[in-house]
């Protein structure tokens, strides 16, 4: 629409395959009814896996830029446009959605009006009154809710919060990147003439409902356990008043003002809501951490139980103990590092080593109400240096200091490397007693800067080995000549390793190691 230098608003639309609607929400974008705007361009982002919004775009919406979405979900989508955006500021609106008259102008003047604001939500309303319980509208008639139907945001600082994280596939990308802006301590502002329409939406498992059964607790914990402090959604009371009115008030509207029409959407919710409950009374009874604290063998028992069962957690449910100090090398998160935590207590000590900054962040807020685990944004390897380490926002557990990886949309950031004999010297360590080694392709380098104390402690190995066969012959004749013996996979029924004979082929697997 115009030059990429002048351009104000870049106003990004998801789509899945909605053409028709789609085509309405771009014609309320016309320049003759958005007249006066700041200069903007329009941005669609398609998962769609048929053609039919890209021909439509072609053929009726010259000025529109077409593009295809990484096809993992509506955070990816919009993340997608926004990597083709040339704006100052962002706009995003659902491919639904029908931009009233004035609605960039709305923006555009709260934007000048408000220079220390860089965070604006519009108005959301339904194209009609509801007729049954079984379609929903995302309505925001007095802000504070932060959709994605009808958000505006600066360019920088959506980059700056790291953009809508692609683990959530399905829903909750929206509430995450509002908890990231309150965490921030950021002003937030409603833009009521910033209007939009949204037509009410089916909310059965049919037509262009495409969100699967049983998501909202997926996405939900997903959150959680991102944002363990996110007391709004953490706490089981919340959803106890939403059960409350959805019984007394939602039900009783159902069947007389509805005539019963929508009533197994009702039923359905019913049953999904009280399931969150029970797994938040659950969660924040603390349940799990009574067990893993008391009783882990105990609990590695239930661990087993389950559909998939993870082998690694398992592994260290039966093998770290109280008053532990654990080394966990490749820390991510904090996945482990907090069930480490739980299971030496504050008598034993976990040592976190992450060095990709947005896992570091994410690390150190995971394990902040633990005084006995410290964070260090280290690589680790063979010598003390400065590395480049490759990362993908999409795949962030796979970041990796090896240059020939397969990360997609990879980024690079410049680190600090160490030498875990050097750490363990300087730190004046009495005994390590347990090692998880995640390092993606850098194993064996973070062994042989860990020999001395290999040597000297024997501490419990657990190790991704994600290395080439020649490497994995070097690395268990190194722990061999460090003095250690048994080696078992870690996987189901946990078989032995024969060192010599024979080592597994199979393009990654999980090692524990024992003198």
């Amino acid at each position: 629409m115009n030059e990429e230098c002048n351009i104000f608003f870049s106003v990004v639309i998801p789509t899945y395959e909605r053409p028709d609607d789609l085509r309405i929400s771009l014609n309320s974008l016309g320049k003759d009814i958005q007249l006066g705007s700041p200069s903007y361009e329009i941005i669609v982002t398609d998962d769609s896996k048929s053609e039919e919004s890209r021909r439509m775009i072609e053929s009726e919406f010259f000025d529109v830029s077409w593009g295809k979405g990484k096809q993992n979900g509506p955070a990816g989508n919009r993340n997608a446009g926004v990597e083709r955006a040339n704006g100052k500021w962002i706009v995003f609106l659902d491919d639904d959605c029908i931009a009233q008259e004035g609605y960039l102008n709305a923006y555009a003047k709260a934007i000048s009006d408000n220079p220390g604001v860089q965070v604006f939500e519009g108005r959301i309303f339904a194209d009609r009154p509801r007729r049954t319980w079984s379609e929903g509208c995302p309505e925001n008639e007095h802000g504070g809710m932060l959709w994605t139907s009808n958000l505006c945001v600066s360019r920088k600082l959506f980059i700056e919060l790291g953009k809508f994280d692609e683990r959530f596939t399905v829903a909750f990308e929206d509430v995450d990147f509002a908890q990231r802006i309150n965490d921030a301590g950021l002003k937030t502002m409603f833009v009521k003439d910033a209007s939009v329409c949204h037509p009410w939406r089916t909310l059965k498992q049919t037509g262009k409902n495409w969100k699967p059964n049983g998501y909202e607790w997926i996405e939900l914990k997903n959150f959680l356990d991102k944002h363990p402090n996110a007391k709004d959604h953490n706490s089981p009371f919340v959803y106890l008043r939403h059960l409350k009115r959805m019984v007394i008030k939602d039900m009783v509207t159902c069947i007389i003002k509805y005539k019963g029409a929508g009533i197994s959407i009702w039923l359905s919710n019913l049953i999904t809501t009280s399931y969150v409950i029970l797994k938040l009374i659950q969660r924040n009874c603390k349940v799990e951490d009574f067990l893993i604290g008391r009783f882990p063998f105990i609990y590695s028992l239930f661990a087993l139980m389950r559909k998939t069962p993870n082998y690694e957690k398992i592994l260290y449910l039966r093998k770290v103990k109280e008053s532990y100090v654990i080394l966990d090398i490749g820390a991510n998160e904090g996945l482990f590092s907090t069930l480490f935590a739980k299971l030496v207590k504050n008598k034993g000590k976990v040592y976190c080593f992450e060095p990709v900054s947005i896992n570091f962040n994410r690390l150190q807020k995971n394990v902040e109400t633990f005084a006995w685990v410290t964070c260090f944004k280290k690589a680790v390897g063979d010598k003390n240096e400065s590395k480049v380490i490759n990362f993908s926002e999409s795949d962030l557990q796979k970041s990796t200091l090896i240059n020939d990886n397969n990360l997609k949309n990879s980024q690079k950031e410049e680190i600090d490397q160490i030498k875990i004999d050097d750490f363990v010297d300087k730190s004046s360590k009495k005994a390590v007693h347990f090692i998880k080694c995640d390092v993606e392709g850098y194993e064996f380098e973070a062994l042989l800067g860990m020999k001395n104390l290999l040597i000297n402690f024997n501490p419990e190995l657990s190790i991704e080995i994600t290395i080439d066969n020649n490497k994995r012959i070097k690395l268990f004749q190194f722990l061999l000549s460090c003095g250690y013996k048994k080696f078992i996979k870690i996987e189901k029924g946990f078989p032995n390793i024969d060192p010599i004979n024979n080592i597994p082929h199979d393009s990654y697997f999980y090692l524990y190691a024992t003198a």
